[in-house]
């Protein structure tokens, strides 16, 4: 048993939650929620982490795959992650908040720290303040002109969505739509739950619609180093043949599923 499985199990343990172990995968019953601590290691093929998932799915069961080099990398941030998930983290409610915009030097320095896949250029972006201190932020894409049963509107992404680490801020995202809307009446806003984390619930129970799965995304990982880089973003622009006999590996996520909310009748 490696090191991370013992930590992470571990530290899966600690929580006052009737659970099972089946390793690799830690079971909570009663939240109809389930681990899978993955190694690093070659996938075995590239849709069996996301085959996986909808397997569970099916089941009713949310498959999270925790993944050795994000836990082992980005510790504090996973383990508040899974707290979210197991209901212990401390709850403020969206109503004791208030709706700012702010600037990309923000939403930077919140992301960085308390979204596991950093931030990312955004349009428009909201925060929600609670006594001063902003405890949730969303961003948003420029318009993206679509044509439509003949007619053209205008779509934009939901790009990125956190709560502060160690808190959930009930209502949150909800309340940051609905303050993009009323500001920039959007035709349809579309989204991508990350299948390692999540099966969309919070989106659906929002109004989306999920409209597609997408296919697994590479990644070109060192076991020492455990740095993930896409294929097409490889170190000194070496490529994925210079890579491999140094030790990389190619593993595959579970994929992503894509959400849309229309907020006009086409």
């Amino acid at each position: 048993m490696s090191a991370f499985v013992q930590q992470a199990g571990a530290f899966l343990a600690s929580f006052d939650v009737e659970y099972a172990v089946e390793p690799p995968f830690v079971h909570f019953a009663q939240r109809r929620l389930s681990f899978h601590l993955v190694e690093l290691e070659p996938s075995l093929y590239p849709a069996f982490f996301q085959d996986l998932s909808i397997r569970y799915e099916q089941r009713g069961i949310r498959l999270v795959h925790l993944w050795e080099d994000v836990y082992v990398r980005q510790t504090p941030l996973a383990q508040s992650r899974i707290c979210a998930l197991l209901g212990n983290s401390e709850r403020i409610f969206a109503r004791n908040t208030e709706v700012r915009r702010i600037d990309q030097s923000v939403l930077n320095d919140f992301l960085n720290i308390h979204h596991l896949q950093g931030s990312t250029q955004a349009k428009y972006k909201y925060g929600l303040f609670h006594e001063g201190v902003l405890m949730a932020v969303a961003s948003f894409s420029a318009v993206r002109p679509l044509p439509r049963n003949g007619k053209m509107h205008q779509s934009y992404e939901l790009i990125r969505f956190a709560n502060r680490s160690g808190y959930t801020v009930t209502g949150g995202l909800s309340k940051l739509l609905n303050a993009f809307i009323a500001e920039v009446r959007p035709d349809d806003i579309m989204t991508y739950a990350d299948r390692d984390w999540s099966i969309g619930q919070s989106y659906e129970q929002l109004g989306f619609t999920c409209v597609a799965d997408t296919p697994p995304q590479a990644f070109l990982v060192h076991p020492q180093s455990m740095v993930r880089y896409y294929p097409h973003r490889l170190p000194e622009g070496r490529s994925r043949e210079e890579l491999l006999p140094k030790g990389y590996i190619t593993i595959y996520n579970a994929g992503n599923k894509k959400y849309l909310s229309l907020q006009n009748n086409y």
